[in-house]
């Protein structure tokens, strides 16, 4: 359960503060006035993922993080000692837009919107801190710490930061370009393949249908069981 805290906290610290909804779809591509979480604009960057979840990933950013947008393309498999291995596919689309997190079946188009309940004590702890710096003690206050390794991946420097066994290089504007995780049964490598600065991705990526969304589970509730 504290991965999923800790993942519910990061997902909040990088989602969007300007969801915008008409009456037959929704996007989120209004922004601009909300915390600047990157260092960088807006940036589009595509990985590659190999171990027991492989495939591609894909990530949008724009308006210094406030909208965001992750596709992932991947297949999972799972070995059990006299079975053969298991397979299933994940291909889904996620939209993190302010407190709402939405999320799309790629094959199917069923859509469910959640809300992250953290989210906005994230927003108000930040205040106007520099978001790399804020999202870097929020990591340390997690249990993260630096490991004092640097790489370049995709032309790019970045440093390791080790956390709950997993290893992520950050750059220097906020990017993880390469996470090597092992936690429990998932044992996972995603690296960086190509990054665009300046490049927030297509306007069909951040777009959704919202009369066809279903509300998800009440996430605080649940927290608030724990």
């Amino acid at each position: 359960m504290r991965h999923f805290v800790i993942a519910l906290a990061m997902s909040a610290a990088l989602a969007a503060c300007n969801p915008q909804a008409s009456q037959d779809s929704a996007d989120a591509t209004s922004g601009g006035d909300g915390p600047r979480f990157y260092g960088e604009q807006s940036f589009t960057i595509l990985y590659e993922q190999t171990g027991n979840q492989s495939g591609s990933w894909t990530e949008h950013v724009r308006d210094w993080g406030d909208q965001r947008v992750e596709i992932k393309n991947l297949t999972m498999s799972m070995t059990v000692p006299g079975l053969p291995t298991q397979t299933q596919t994940q291909n889904d689309r996620t939209v993190y837009n302010g407190d709402q997190i939405i999320n799309i079946n790629q094959e199917t188009g069923a859509t469910t919107i959640t809300t992250n309940p953290l989210y906005a004590n994230l927003v108000a702890a930040m205040g106007d801190q520099d978001g790399v710096e804020y999202g870097q003690m929020l990591m340390t206050q997690m249990g993260a710490q630096p490991t004092g390794e640097t790489a370049t991946v995709a032309g790019h420097e970045c440093s390791y930061w080790a956390l709950a066994g997993t290893r992520t290089c950050i750059t220097p504007w906020g990017a993880s370009l390469r996470i090597e995780s092992n936690v429990g049964p998932v044992s996972i490598v995603r690296t960086a393949t190509e990054v665009r600065i300046g490049d927030g991705g297509p306007d069909e990526a951040f777009a959704y249908d919202a009369d066809a969304a279903t509300q998800g589970p009440d996430i605080g509730a649940l927290l608030e069981k724990l």
